[in-house]
C-alpha cells in the first residue's frame, strides 16, 4: 500500500455533514477549483486537482462494470498511471438479458437496495484519489456502487468519476455520489463516448492528467 500523503483543501466542503463510513477520520482533502454546478446535476464539482507527481501516486481505480466499456476504461486507467485496480463485484450476478437487467435496476433503485459485495479491500486508507468508473443506470449510479461508497470512509478524498451512458447523460450520478461522500471533493465526470474505446484512449489519458495536475 502506498503511503498516505496529506493534501490541502482549497474548495470549501459541505461542513457539518457526515462522511461516508467511519474508519479513517484523519485524512485531509484536496486542492480544487470550483466550476459551474449546473452541468454536474447541481453538484459543485471541480474540473481539476492540483497535485504533485508524488501526491498523484496515492490514487486507485475503482470500477463496476456489466457488459459495458467501463472495464476496459478502468484497466486502461490503472495501467496508464500504474495504479491499483479494484473491481466492485456483487455477490449476486446481474442478469445478462437486457429486459431482466432493466427490471432489476429499476427494482433496486425503487427499493433503495444495497447489493452485498464480495472480495473487497479492508479499507481505502492508503488512497487520496478515487477514480470511480461505472455505467449510468436509470439515470444514476448502480446500487452496487452505492454499497461500495457507504462501506468505506471517503472523508477528504477526491472522487473522480468516469462513466458510460447510452444517452450520453450523467443524470443524477454526481448528486448521488456527493450524497454518499459529503466530505469529498467531487470532480466533473468524464463521459466515455460510444464506439471503440481504443480510439478514445489518448483523450482519456489526457483527461486523467488534467484532473491530477490542473
Amino acid at each position: 500500500m502506498k503511503r498516505l500523503i496529506a493534501l490541502t483543501l482549497c474548495l470549501a466542503m459541505l461542513a457539518g455533514l457526515c462522511a461516508c463510513g467511519a474508519k479513517n477520520k484523519n485524512a485531509t482533502a484536496t486542492d480544487a477549483t470550483a466550476t459551474d454546478a449546473a452541468k454536474n446535476g447541481g453538484v459543485d464539482a471541480v474540473d481539476s486537482l492540483t497535485y504533485s507527481v508524488e501526491q498523484a501516486e496515492n490514487a486507485v481505480v475503482v470500477y463496476f462494470s456489466h457488459n459495458d466499456v467501463i472495464r476496459e476504461a478502468a484497466e486502461f486507467a490503472a495501467a496508464a498511471r500504474d495504479l491499483d485496480l479494484i473491481e466492485i463485484v456483487p455477490k449476486k450476478d446481474y442478469p445478462d438479458d437486457p429486459v431482466k437487467l432493466a427490471e432489476t435496476i429499476r427494482e433496486e433503485k425503487e427499493k433503495n437496495v444495497r447489493p452485498a459485495l464480495k472480495d473487497q479491500p479492508e479499507n481505502l486508507d492508503g488512497y487520496d484519489i478515487i477514480f470511480l468508473g461505472f455505467p449510468v443506470w436509470d439515470g444514476s449510479i448502480p446500487m452496487a456502487v452505492a454499497t461500495f461508497l457507504e462501506d468505506y470512509d471517503m472523508m477528504n478524498k477526491a472522487i473522480v468519476p468516469f462513466c458510460y451512458a447510452e444517452d450520453g447523460s450523467v443524470g443524477e450520478s454526481l448528486e448521488a455520489i456527493a450524497g454518499y461522500c459529503r466530505y469529498s471533493a467531487i470532480v466533473s465526470a468524464y463521459m466515455i463516448p460510444s464506439g471503440d474505446f481504443k480510439d478514445n484512449e489518448p483523450v482519456f489519458e489526457g483527461w486523467m492528467t488534467q484532473v491530477l495536475f490542473g
